[in-house]
Formats: C-alpha cells, structure tokens, sequence
C-alpha cells in the first residue's frame, strides 16, 4: 500500500479515535459478547436465451459473516455479467471485507476494504479503505434499522486514463424488515462525496425483496442503482440493474 493510502487510512482512524468518545456517552448499553457463529448467504440468477436473438444474464453474489466475542467479520463477493448476440454489454466485479468491533449494544467500530471493477461503468478498478462507526437505530429481532458515518480513501483507476487518489466522506443507512424465516424486505444507501472535488458525489442505493420457499430458500428481487455525478468523459451518470434469482441461506 502506497503513501496517500497509509495516510488515508491514518486519517480515518484519526476519525473514529475523536467521535468514540461522544459515541460512548450517547450508547450506555452494556455489549453481550457474541457466540461463535457463521452464516452464509448466496444469491444466483441465471437467464439465457435462443433463437433470433442470443441473450445470456448473470447475477450472482456470497456473503460471509463471521460471529465471535465483540467481533463480527464480513467477506463479499458480486458478479453482474450480460450478453447479447456474442458481445458482452455487462460486467461488474465487487469483492470486500470488513470488520466490526462492539463498542457498546448500540454502536460499533467498522473498517473496511473494498475491490470494484465496471469497464462500462467507465472504471477499470477501484480500491477503498475506510473506518467510521456504526450505530443502531432500530435493533429488534424482525427489524434493524442502521446508519454509519465515516472516512474512506479510494485509489481509482479509469478506463484508459491514469490512477487517481481521493479521500471520501462515508455516510450509509441500512433497513430490514423480515416477513418470515426467508422473506424480507430491505433497503441500502451509501453517499460517498468526494473532499477534494465537492462535484464528484457517488450513490449507491439497493432494494431487496424476497419471498420464502423453504426454511432455507426464497426467491429473491432487486434493483440497484450506482450514481456518479462526476462520471468519465463517454459515460452515463448512472447504472441500474434489476435482478432476480435464488437465495440460499445456509
């Protein structure tokens, strides 16, 4: 890791060493140390057609999540891969871990990394290091409401352009709502406005549903959005992919 990334990441500890104090007072609640547990949730969606026209979709996507002590670790892997007549006219690569420490019941310290590849997104490959913290708004057994608040520095390469450093504001809520063993609803939102061009915002959103087939299986929808003010010259602000498939919780 270079020199702007080690002060990036030295800047967003710096963060979360000054906002654990406030965040301490705020959260009083005694943390309960967590089992060893680990739980894992894949997601696959396969479309290929013939005739007049050839169409092949892949969506397909892992989580991993790892319980221990005041630990809980998290490794992601996505894949969003199209086809048409012979010629690919979607690819996208999304790959991460990260780690969360329980400070109190109600708030925990994160740090992440993250790997993100989308050619006709106009970027070749981007790498994130980032830390904030993570506070429970809503934490019931069928309802979780959480925000974060953070720093990241990102190291971007564009398509057919030289690699570019920034440093990024991280805020990010998520919400879900569970209908069953299997079924739920949820929605993402992470806002990462670039310091040093207050132009360059990005967006991404997510909005998940999926209905139970089985204690183990439903079937899942969802529609993401990636939003790029400030995007690559030839290239739209925002992608949207629309998905569905097979949820397997294991």
């Amino acid at each position: 890791m270079g020199g702007p990334a080690l002060k990036g990441l030295l800047r967003s500890s710096a963060l979360v060493l000054i906002l654990a104090p406030a965040a301490h007072r705020l959260a009083a609640q005694v943390v309960q140390p967590h089992r060893d547990s680990v739980a894992t949730v894949i997601n696959f969606g396969l479309i290929n057609t013939a005739g007049n026209t050839s169409t092949t979709s892949l969506n397909a996507d892992y989580t991993v999540s790892y319980l221990t002590g005041y630990w809980t670790f998290h490794q992601s892997m996505a894949i969003v891969y199209g086809k048409t007549s012979g010629a690919v006219t979607a690819e996208e690569y999304r790959g991460g871990l990260r780690a969360e420490w329980s400070v109190r019941r109600v708030l925990s310290v994160y740090g992440l990394g993250n790997f993100y590849r989308n050619r006709f997104g106009g970027i070749d490959h981007r790498y994130e290091e980032g830390s904030g913290l993570l506070y429970k708004v809503i934490d019931q057994p069928r309802q979780t409401f959480n925000f974060e608040a953070g720093i990241s520095f990102l190291e971007e390469t564009p398509v057919a352009q030289k690699q570019h450093n920034f440093t990024a504001a991280r805020a990010a809520a998520f919400y879900k709502h569970l209908l069953g063993k299997t079924a739920f609803i949820s929605q993402a939102v992470e806002i990462l406005p670039n310091f040093q061009d207050g132009r360059d915002a990005r967006i991404n959103t997510e909005t998940d549903l999926a209905a139970t087939l089985s204690t183990r299986i439903a079937l899942k929808f969802g529609y993401v959005i990636r939003f790029d003010n400030e995007p690559q010259p030839g290239f739209r602000k925002m992608d949207r992919y629309l998905t569905s498939g097979i949820q397997v919780i294991l």
